[in-house]
């Protein structure tokens, strides 16, 4: 289990302001909390394999938080991510976390330059884990896929494939890029639960505007554009279609908001 609240600032690292660079060895079981905080200078970091291909499968809170200059980590191998790990790594571009199945709170807030994550494999995520990152246009997911409150608030997400059965509450909160959303394998879903409304007058306008139509047995494809229209489907039994289709057309900026039933 990841304890997602566990920061004593009394026992926090003062930092490193000259390592570069960084090898664990295949032995290492777990890289524990704060063991390179704060590390500014750090730009790589290397987790050896051993002669079965596996290298140091936990790593710890606040790990590596802070170093804004890390650019490179190997996590293929890595089994559980804590809280706040890679809190802030500004200029990270890449985290293969394909096998990842538990990842705390906030692990890669902040981090600015990630384009891309797989999370098929993820089954615990803690809040916010990927929010501001603005950088992150596309992820890959799966049907059991766990997601959480904020987790992709203000990323850089343009498109995306879901499969889960819910989606938390703000997940995609304000993802301004955000056009095409495909849904797989769902039951039923309400499109409120995709809309942010900044102003009450502006949710009154846009629910006058909302027409129900018949669901079409094809996949789910929300499309957002410049004029002022909203197509939903109703909720459709389980039994009847396993995938459904629904076209969302609104003007201005539409973000994720609320939990969504699927």
């Amino acid at each position: 289990k990841i304890e997602e609240d566990d920061y004593d600032a009394a026992k926090t690292p003062d930092g490193n302001t000259t390592v570069k660079s960084v090898v664990i060895p295949a032995d290492v079981k777990e890289i524990q909390k704060f063991a390179f905080f704060n590390c500014t200078a750090l730009e790589k970091v290397t987790l050896l394999k051993d002669s079965q291909g596996n290298s140091v499968p936990f790593i710890r809170e606040y790990a590596f938080a802070n170093n804004t200059s890390l650019k490179e980590i190997n996590l293929e191998e890595v089994d559980l991510i804590g809280a706040y790990t890679f809190f802030n790594c500004t200029s990270l571009t890449k985290a293969d976390i394909t096998k990842v199945y538990a990842i705390g709170k906030s692990a890669f807030q902040n981090c600015k330059s990630l384009e891309y994550v797989d999370i098929t494999a993820l089954r615990n995520a803690g809040v916010e884990t990927f929010m501001n990152c603005t950088n992150l246009k596309t992820i890959d997911n799966g049907r059991y896929t766990n997601f959480s409150e904020r987790m992709f608030k203000n990323s850089g997400l343009t498109t995306l494939t879901y499969y889960a059965d819910r989606i938390p509450n703000y997940c995609f909160a304000n993802c301004k890029d955000l056009e095409t959303v495909e849904v797989q394998h769902a039951d039923s879903f309400d499109t409120e639960a995709l809309l942010e409304k900044a102003e009450a007058d502006f949710t009154e306008e846009l629910e006058s505007k909302v027409e129900v139509e018949e669901p079409v047995v094809t996949e789910s494809v929300y499309t957002k554009a410049s004029e002022s229209e909203l197509y939903s489907t109703a909720a459709v039994p389980a039994d009847e279609l396993s995938t459904i289709t629904a076209k969302m057309v609104v003007k201005g900026d539409i973000d994720a908001e609320g939990s969504l039933d699927l």
